[in-house]
């Protein structure tokens, strides 16, 4: 393993810690309540203090990166970077009206990309990142079972939410987030991740854990992007070997998801379609048409959160991909998202089947969690910052050595005194 990558997975780790991490320390405090905007409200101070060492940890081994990256001339093209970098600078120059250049965790995400595309670790780091995840999934469970007032959703005061739509009869799952429905965005996110381990029995175990926690949390949405994704691995195990067809089922499966979460909000739903949200995406693309094409900016949401006419509490994102995308950012920040999940595909066809496969289970994830929930956000959907942006990096960016590597063959040559001679040449030589 080369010293970059090592240092690529300090830095995961912090980012993790920085996310993911910092929310199980304020769930270990106990006596959380749901937040009314669905994302992080105020941390306990132990939960503020790991999270702001975290921060300071991500700068440090991203500069650390970032030097040997650029001393050995090894880093990604600098178009690919800042292609990769289009969306976040949208949504950050959009956001200044009403934030400033404030951007708070979203800053991280031009640093730790900026990083990675220097230093261009292995795609195998994909692995750790699942291995993290699964990590997640575990202590979410274990914070239901050990520390319920904690890992089981509850009402504002305290109470433990008692809903229709619970599969279980222990309540609804929410872990170390804030909400049943971030949990689920995260397993559903995690699952296609998971099945790049290469310890059978680890990777088997961490999928039925995920399987679990899905249906505990009771995410609808969650649930349909999970099932996505497997559909997504089935096809592509038939046409392993026929790489034609098998980036043929990539496209056509990203391109077909993608278009169910666009076309679904702009059909003529009744107010109460989806749990209320068509009353949700009917006014948020009024407003968004208002303000076309660059959208609202990214602090919209938490500005209708705090209204009591109108949606008021219920709009804390779009409830749909594509609708808050373009209520946040307009027509602009939708084509420069499409732009990175072209990368992103584009990427992946190109990957032995081993590693790409899940990967472009994981891109259908990523846009079926977008059908009646948002996963995709660098200023205002953070949480998922560790299963979003930091996979879409690693794809686009990271080294393959299998393919960087040239095949060999052997070259039959001419005999000399009876003892017959082969070569070995690499294949572009040829």
């Amino acid at each position: 393993m080369m010293v970059s990558d090592k240092w690529a997975r300090v830095l995961i780790v912090c980012i993790w810690v920085s996310t993911v991490g910092t929310l199980m320390v304020w769930s270990l405090a106990g006596n959380r309540v749901r937040s009314a905007l669905g994302d992080d409200a105020d941390l306990s101070v132990a939960a503020a203090g790991v999270r702001n060492v975290a921060l300071v940890l991500v700068v440090v081994v991203s500069a650390i990166l970032l030097v040997q990256g650029l001393t050995s001339n090894r880093g990604r093209g600098i178009g690919t970077v800042v292609v990769l970098l289009l969306p976040w600078a949208v949504s950050y120059v959009s956001n200044i009206p009403q934030n400033g250049a404030y951007a708070g965790m979203g800053l991280l995400v031009p640093i730790f990309t900026l990083a990675l595309g220097a230093a261009r670790p292995n795609i195998e780091i994909l692995r750790f990142v699942a291995g993290l995840c699964g990590l997640t999934i575990v202590a979410a469970i274990l914070l239901g079972a050990v520390l319920p007032r904690s890992g089981i959703a509850t009402d504002y005061l305290g109470a433990f939410l008692d809903v229709d739509k619970a599969l279980t009869p222990w309540g609804l799952l929410q872990g170390m987030f804030t909400s049943a429905n971030n949990l689920g965005q995260f397993a559903a996110l995690a699952l296609p991740l998971l099945f790049l381990l290469s310890r059978p029995l680890l990777r088997w175990s961490l999928i039925a854990t995920c399987a679990l926690v899905l249906v505990w949390s009771s995410s609808r949405g969650a649930l349909i992007a999970a099932v996505i994704s497997m559909v997504m691995l089935a096809a592509l195990s038939v046409v392993r070997n026929k790489n034609v067809l098998r980036r043929a089922v990539i496209w056509v499966g990203v391109a077909g998801t993608a278009a169910v979460v666009i076309g679904l909000p702009l059909l003529p739903w009744p107010d109460n379609a989806f749990s209320g949200r068509g009353r949700i995406w009917r006014y948020v693309l009024v407003e968004a048409m208002d303000a076309f094409p660059f959208g609202l900016g990214p602090g919209w949401f938490d500005y209708m959160g705090t209204l009591t006419n109108s949606l008021g509490r219920d709009a804390f994102h779009g409830h749909n991909q594509f609708v808050h995308v373009l209520a946040t950012g307009g027509l602009v920040l939708a084509l420069v998202i499409l732009i990175v999940l072209w990368q992103a595909v584009r990427r992946t066809t190109r990957l032995r089947p081993r590693v790409g496969d899940p990967l472009a289970a994981y891109l259908v994830a990523l846009l079926g969690t977008g059908l009646l929930e948002v996963s995709i956000g660098y200023l205002d959907r953070t949480n998922f910052m560790f299963v979003v942006a930091v996979p879409l990096a690693l794809i686009v960016l990271c080294r393959d050595d299998h393919a960087d590597e040239p095949r060999m063959h052997v070259i039959p040559t001419a005999s000399r005194g009876g003892v017959r001679r082969q070569e070995v040449m690499p294949e572009r030589a040829i």
